[in-house]
């Protein structure tokens, strides 16, 4: 005959038996809702990080191209028509590049950004868009070559979606101010 104290012991065995095997059920689960989570997540930054620097390639596409003149001066052919909509063109092509700054690498955005400050400073009234090209075929070349090298090191590296985060926990915030002489 079963007696009361066995019961009591058997019942609560079986009691903390399930307890425990619904807690450890219960943070599995949980673990791998998280996992899960963070493996979207991870996708998700992943294309974006993506389609940035598919955006990046377009700009580095045309830049690439180089033309000389009838002077033996070479200039890039972004900058192959002195039409002002043409000048417009290579602004919104690195924009659609540099507005995706969240998603490129911090190096790479500050090459943007010195190409941007080179840009920004043609004098209209000086220099038609050829000229421009021309004066500054070297240093755009320079920099075309630095941002294709950053971004074969940032493909590299593009899987590692953490370290990519923490990266940019160390961006500076604020403005900096462009300052540009016409001389």
């Amino acid at each position: 005959m079963i007696t009361i104290e066995l019961f009591v012991t058997l019942f609560l065995a079986v009691l903390s038996s399930s307890l425990l095997s619904a807690f450890v059920t219960g943070k599995f689960n949980l673990h791998a809702k998280k996992s899960e989570y963070i493996q979207y997540y991870h996708k998700i930054v992943l294309e974006r990080r993506i389609t940035a620097y598919e955006e990046l390639n377009k700009f580095i596409e045309k830049i690439k191209l180089g033309i000389v003149d009838v002077d033996y001066q070479p200039y890039h052919g972004l900058f192959s028509n002195n039409d002002e909509k043409e000048w417009t063109m290579a602004y919104i092509l690195l924009f659609d590049a540099m507005s995706h700054r969240l998603w490129l690498s911090n190096d790479l955005y500050e090459k943007l950004r010195d190409l941007n400050v080179l840009l920004v400073g043609r004098n209209k009234s000086v220099e038609t868009v050829i000229e421009f090209g021309k004066r500054n075929y070297q240093t755009i070349a320079n920099l075309r070559v630095e941002i294709e090298h950053i971004c074969a090191v940032d493909m590299i590296n593009l899987y590692n979606v953490e370290e990519f985060l923490i990266s940019k926990k160390n961006i500076l915030t604020g403005f900096s101010e462009v300052k540009i002489s016409h001389e």
